[in-house]
């Protein structure tokens, strides 16, 4: 059962997918430096991204089947810690292994934060499509500072070590802002038969698992987009560092856009299953306008902040929905499937763009939001019989 709805006690989370934001949309303006320093190509420097997935997958996964009947603010606390591991090995790693292991425990970091954020929360009870919609506003918050920070920095001279090191300072603050937060009682306290009829529900329910689906490929299309557009800028535009960084920081900031008009349009009473179907077919049509800019910088920068601002609403809408009145376990159990789109589609996508060129890598979006489409209809004409 959840408790009382307490909007301060948020913070925590709050800073942790802030925290989320800024080192994971760094990986943009950051990865050509990253791959020259450490002697890969590009594509190949894209195992980092697949690093971090696997990572975070592990992590979530684990939350999502036991660990969510430990504290979860002690449990973020861990994964910031290791955050903080990951964060230093990348920026200062003398060769590909390690810094592929840097991104590997990065990526457990990431899991066991964002799967305890999104457990915080829930469990502060209100209007979860609005909370989940709330709190990833402030992720988009922090997903475009990363990019301003790694751009200006490399921009001008300074190192990956630089970049990296600066960053240390977020998840310390992040940490602080959790220790505020008074410990909550375990998930699963008080409500073993509850917990013990879950999983057969948890493997039954369509919703769920289309959710899921949903959330597979938005990861992929959301992640992917938001790390190779500054490549794209450079390739298809001849854009320099700083102004892909700009543009990527576009992209995030509009994302966070996106994900306040969805938070106001589910206040006035839109359904977030009709939201989550008109973000959709706006990243389609955003992420086409990307293949079809040939060589036009305006549009291409217009469709990346049409993308941003179509695809904002689309993660907490899809959260929201699966885990309004479910169990405790829900949203790790979605964070962690979501994630597994990022283990492989983002590193697809930078092959394309590295081995077709720019408009081809943006075909990769395209077609995600397409699948994405298929599956939200799906659900939709799915509930319209059973409601007819």
């Amino acid at each position: 059962m959840r408790s009382a709805f307490r909007p301060t006690a948020n913070l925590g989370p709050y800073a942790v997918l802030f925290d989320t934001g800024v080192y994971g949309t760094a990986f943009g303006p950051a990865m050509p430096f990253l791959a020259g320093g450490l002697g890969v190509s590009l594509s190949t420097a894209g195992l980092l991204l697949t690093a971090l997935f696997a990572g975070s997958i592990t992590a979530s996964a684990s939350i999502a089947w036991f660990g969510h009947r430990a504290d979860q603010r002690l449990v973020a606390l861990f994964g910031l810690a290791l955050i903080a591991l990951g964060l230093g090995g990348i920026g200062f790693a003398t060769s590909w292994p390690l810094a592929l292991a840097s991104a590997l425990v990065l990526g457990v970091g990431d899991g066991l934060t964002v799967a305890a954020a999104h457990i915080l929360v829930a469990s502060a009870g209100g209007d979860l499509a609005r909370s989940m919609s709330r709190l990833n506003i402030v992720f988009a918050v922090g997903a475009a500072a990363g990019p301003i920070w790694a751009g200006a920095l490399l921009a001008a001279g300074a190192g990956r070590g630089a970049v990296y090191a600066g960053m240390l300072a977020v998840p310390a603050l992040a940490a602080a802002a959790l220790r505020l937060r008074p410990r909550d009682t375990p998930a699963g306290a008080g409500a073993a038969p509850v917990e013990a009829d879950s999983i057969p529900r948890l493997r039954s329910s369509a919703l769920l698992w289309a959710m899921g689906a949903v959330l597979l490929m938005y990861v992929g299309a959301e992640f992917g987009l938001g790390t190779w557009i500054s490549s794209y800028t450079s390739q298809a535009f001849g854009a320099g560092v700083m102004a892909g960084a700009l543009v990527t920081a576009g992209y995030w900031a509009a994302l966070g856009v996106g994900r306040i008009v969805g938070n106001w349009l589910l206040g006035r009473g839109m359904r977030a299953l009709v939201l989550l179907a008109l973000a959709i077919t706006g990243g389609l049509a955003a992420s086409l306008l990307l293949v079809l800019a040939s060589g036009i910088f305006a549009l291409g920068i217009l469709g990346a902040l049409l993308a941003g601002l179509c695809f904002g609403p689309i993660w907490p809408c899809a959260l929201g929905i699966a885990s309004q009145d479910a169990s405790p376990r829900v949203p790790a159990i979605l964070v962690t499937v979501g994630n597994a789109g990022g283990l492989f589609l983002p590193l697809i996508q930078g092959a394309v763009l590295d081995s077709a060129g720019p408009r081809a890598g943006m075909t990769i979006t395209a077609a995600l939001c397409i699948i994405m489409l298929l599956l939200v209809l799906g659900r939709r004409g799915a509930t319209t019989l059973r409601t007819a």
